[in-house]
């Protein structure tokens, strides 16, 4: 069985008419030691349980304050090495993106090109089997976007459980995580393709007295994986 997180973004303050869709799977086999893996970083980093958690706040010091600098680039350079950074059959990531706008049609329609390119499974043993999970959005209801994945999902010999699931992002909705963070990560490297030292220092709102080799290095290594993620402009 698999499962599938899907997260849309925006970029407003680098292009307005942005939109992106990321969709991240996993191989529900493999789903605890992901789980395992971010829960020990996230106690790592130290971050306040009472305080909501989103993946877009690894970036800024939005949600817990109290996380420096380097914890956070941390966190997201494991995320970033742990799925994306080199062929990895037990997770899979795409971006899809376009310069149409936040709407319910462009939603569907993304979501369907990002669904397209998810890899065929065996039919034995459940492996065909996929649960979509999906940040929570008013733009539609659960059966308006189950009559997009399980068409598509239908055409590559998948089949879908139920209903596609919104959740609410939080500490504890992981796999959305990911998605949350690779997907900000795709359309930062999108619409900035070549940076210079000042610009890869945004990423994480790095004040000049933040910035040290250590940190540029880490961001740099981020960068680096990140470009290994399937991307593909949909107009």
């Amino acid at each position: 069985m698999r499962f599938v997180f899907i997260d849309e973004i925006e970029q407003h303050r680098k292009d307005k008419n942005f939109f992106g869709i990321g969709l991240f799977s996993i191989d529900s086999f493999f789903y605890q030691s992901l789980c395992g893996n971010f829960k020990k970083h996230f106690r790592d980093c130290g971050w306040d349980n009472n305080i909501e958690f989103k993946g877009k706040y690894l970036f800024s010091q939005k949600g817990d304050g109290c996380i420096p600098v380097d914890k956070r680039i941390g966190l997201v350079n494991n995320i970033a090495s742990s799925t994306v950074a080199k062929k990895n059959s037990k997770t899979n990531f795409v971006f899809i993106f376009n310069k149409n706008g936040k709407t319910k049609e462009n939603y569907f329609l993304l979501v369907s090109h990002a669904i397209g390119m998810l890899n065929k499974k065996a039919k034995s043993s459940g492996k065909n089997l996929v649960a979509v999970y999906y940040d929570s959005i008013e733009l539609f209801k659960p059966n308006e976007l189950s009559q997009v994945t399980e068409e598509v999902l239908s055409k590559k010999d998948l089949y879908q459980v139920e209903l596609p699931c919104p959740l609410n992002s939080c500490n504890t909705t992981i796999g959305l995580i990911y998605c949350d963070v690779l997907s900000y990560l795709a359309s930062w490297h999108v619409l900035s393709p070549q940076t210079d030292e000042s610009e890869q220092a945004s990423l994480f709102e790095l004040t000049k007295g933040e910035r040290d080799k250590e940190k540029l290095a880490k961001i740099r290594e981020i960068l680096a994986n990140v470009k290994s993620i399937k991307t593909k402009e949909i107009s």
